[in-house]
């Protein structure tokens, strides 16, 4: 239940700084090519991140270490979002940094398949975590 929890969390948190990063760019000049660049540069990054990070959680890190890693990355990616007066270029290293340690999703459940024997109760969880996916998107653009 922690885990699903912790997941809420990280997705709210999100929800909240995802649907403004248009409005901030829009608000430094930013064209929309340069706003769907960033957005490339974003997808880029996972794909980076998730081979990396994927090989380095298999060798090192473990699933629990890959997903502290992915919350303190979407913590400084969020935080420097929301500093006043940020650059464009900082905006830009934001996207790439949660880019690449965002694999927080990937984590919770490869850990969630450890934790839970097969059947039922990893289903109930895996559903679980499924379910409070849709429900931070919702939970944290109402409050952004």
């Amino acid at each position: 239940a922690l885990l699903v929890a912790a997941v809420f969390l990280d997705l709210t948190a999100a929800a909240l700084v995802v649907p403004l990063l248009p409005v901030r760019l829009r608000s430094l000049g930013v064209s929309q090519r340069m706003n769907g660049l960033m957005g490339s540069m974003f997808s880029l990054s996972q794909i980076v991140g998730g081979l990396v990070l994927g090989t380095m959680s298999d060798r090192h890190l473990g699933h629990r270490g890959l997903l502290l890693l992915s919350f303190a990355g979407a913590i400084v990616s969020y935080s420097i979002v929301g500093l006043p007066g940020v650059s464009l270029p900082m905006l830009m290293f934001s996207r790439v940094v949660v880019g690449l340690v965002k694999q927080s999703l990937t984590a919770s459940t490869a850990m969630m398949t450890e934790l839970t024997d097969v059947g039922v109760e990893r289903t109930f969880w895996i559903g679980r975590l499924s379910s409070v996916t849709s429900m931070a998107w919702i939970t944290g653009q109402a409050l952004g």
